[in-house]
């Protein structure tokens, strides 16, 4: 069989296409970027990437930037706590004489009607629990800081962030083993008055508003703990079982129905323009919309101690029973409605100073914390000229109250 193909061309004819050599997809290898789920407000707030170094990543230090992080590792605030693991367990002369200002000055004075056993009983189970000690001399060493021109903040600062880092490591150590039993109740009591010593300790010294309140929450979350596991607290009215806010406010009831009625003075009319000022600049949640009409009906009643109080008391309530999310934003630095009320509430603490007492009247009159509460206001960030003015009211009344503090002393 023959096959006839014609003609074959000659390589002029025909225009030979190059061969490409073959190649395979470049597979582009994608770096690996771990989100920062953890990161501060202010970086989440400017849409950047943060650090999250504690107490301060390295974007809110090159911008000047107040670094507060969420309530999940808000704990973590006080300094380096990774130094801490080399401590000795050995104490100071110095630290002796934080110990003895303890006992003498400086015993918180919440919860109401505890005074004895925080002369009595909590010093002894400190004994047992190193943590609890090193929180009650941060308070009598940050208590004489604000009483005097010592300057112990480095010493408070170590011996806070020790009480942390054991605090931390025993919580987690004991998770799970809350059952009855005289021991775990000591525990939970040990929990209850470190958590108590450091958010009067931090007060003291003017930490940021936001941190303060988070100790603050902690305290309300240790005392919803152990009446939640049956046991009672050193710390509880009477040494009993619970501790809520309508026995609070029934025993300052009886306190405060003979105690003098604030004058309406010109700097509560003043207090009651700035609340309205938050109003017309600010959007609010629903959550902070209560808490300026709790504010509102504070000055309102200021001539009604218990009537007063009782708005006092629930702003309180607000701030520790708050969700995590809503209280995030409320300390969210880019948040100027939550810094302003949180500003105001410091000022109406002062306000209503005399009815406090009553919370320890055998101890009168002590308003160390009003040079702590001037230098948590004068941190707050100012993001523009609008929020500098929503401060202009606390901060004039908070300076009045530290020059009274200061002739006092």
């Amino acid at each position: 069989m023959s096959y006839n193909a014609g003609p074959v061309p000659s390589n002029q004819d025909v225009e030979i296409e190059p061969r490409l050599p073959e190649t395979r997809p470049v597979e582009r290898r994608i770096k690996a970027h771990r989100k920062s789920r953890e990161g501060c407000f202010a970086c989440k707030g400017r849409k950047i990437k943060c650090c999250e170094s504690r107490p301060r990543c390295s974007s809110c230090a090159k911008a000047g930037l107040q670094c507060v992080y969420p309530e999940s590792k808000a704990m973590a605030f006080t300094a380096n706590i990774r130094s801490t693991s080399s401590y000795s367990g050995e104490f100071s002369l110095s630290d002796m004489r934080f110990f003895h200002n303890y006992m003498t000055a400086s015993l918180p004075r919440l919860p109401m009607d505890a005074e004895k056993a925080w002369q009595n009983e909590i010093p002894i189970i400190a004994q047992q629990h190193e943590f609890l000690m090193l929180a009650i001399m941060a308070l009598g060493a940050s208590h004489l800081h604000a009483r005097t021109d010592l300057d112990p903040r480095q010493t408070v600062e170590r011996h806070r962030a020790r009480a942390l880092h054991g605090l931390t490591n025993f919580q987690n150590g004991a998770a799970g083993t809350l059952a009855n039993g005289k021991g775990n109740e000591t525990r939970l009591n040990a929990q209850l008055a470190t958590a108590y010593a450091l958010t009067f300790c931090a007060s003291y010294l003017g930490d940021p508003i936001s941190q303060f309140l988070v100790l603050v929450r902690g305290c309300a979350s240790l005392s919803a703990q152990i009446m939640q596991s049956g046991h009672s607290s050193l710390l509880f009215p009477n040494g009993g079982q619970s501790v809520s806010h309508h026995d609070h406010l029934q025993a300052m009831r009886g306190r405060l129905e003979s105690a003098p009625a604030l004058p309406d003075s010109e700097q509560i009319t003043a207090a009651r323009l700035s609340l309205r000022a938050i109003v017309e600049r600010c959007t609010l949640t629903s959550v902070e919309a209560k808490i300026l009409a709790l504010m509102q009906s504070m000055l309102d009643n200021i001539d009604a101690p218990v009537i007063a109080y009782a708005s006092f008391v629930d702003i309180w309530n607000t701030f520790t029973d708050m969700s995590s999310e809503e209280f995030s934003h409320l300390v969210n630095p880019f948040n100027t409605a939550g810094f302003a009320l949180q500003a105001h509430f410091l000022a109406l603490e002062k306000l209503v100073r005399p009815w406090l007492i009553e919370h320890a009247p055998t101890r009168g009159q002590d308003d160390s914390r009003a040079r702590g509460s001037l230098d948590a206001l004068q941190a707050i960030p100012r993001v523009d000229a609008g929020s500098e003015k929503l401060l202009e009211w606390p901060l004039s009344f908070v300076q009045d109250a530290v020059k009274i503090c200061h002739k006092s002393f």
